[in-house]
């Protein structure tokens, strides 16, 4: 467990964009209902009611999600200190400043995420088992801050402070 230490910054779940994308599912839930049984399906079309369906469980999964999230007992996803970086999605204990080489920005469907610079032998100390195939075939670990407040630019002043960034060399 990291020290109660004024350096620590945290990330966490933002309650009021889960409950938005709570109340999305339910409408997309209540829409799928509509056509799967009735007011918005056509008698004889097997397709619609099909269609409805789909909706219903996919949207309901999500909002169930979204659910879970917002009652999670720890709502902090991402802490950053002096122990390193620790991001509950991507590890279990936070990844030492000494295993990161370095990081750069990058921007995928104008998303901005965290790109880390680690050794092979690093990923494989540091990622949980379950993203190490991932992380290997996308050229190392990413965070991202959707969803999470405070924001990208934060993350990114708070990271800086531990470790300087390191763009990737020109091939």
């Amino acid at each position: 467990m990291e020290p109660s230490d004024d350096s620590v910054r945290e990330w966490r779940r933002s309650v009021p964009k889960t409950s938005l994308m709570v109340l999305g599912a339910a409408a997309f839930v209540a829409v799928g209902a509509a056509m799967a049984f009735g007011p918005l399906g056509d008698d004889d079309s097997i397709t619609v009611e099909v269609v409805g369906w789909v909706a219903m469980v996919c949207f309901s999964f999500a909002g169930i999600l979204g659910v879970r999230q917002i009652l999670s007992r720890d709502p902090v996803v991402i802490r950053v200190g002096p122990l390193g970086l620790h991001d509950r999605r991507l590890s279990r204990d936070p990844i030492p400043w000494d295993d990161i080489d370095g990081y750069y920005v990058q921007r995928i469907q104008h998303q901005r995420i965290l790109r880390l610079l680690m050794t092979p032998e690093a990923q494989e100390r540091n990622v949980h088992s379950r993203w190490r195939a991932f992380v290997r075939r996308t050229g190392g670990p990413t965070v991202n801050t959707g969803g999470l407040s405070p924001g990208f630019d934060d993350f990114l002043t708070a990271v800086a402070v531990w470790l300087p960034p390191n763009p990737p060399k020109a091939r």
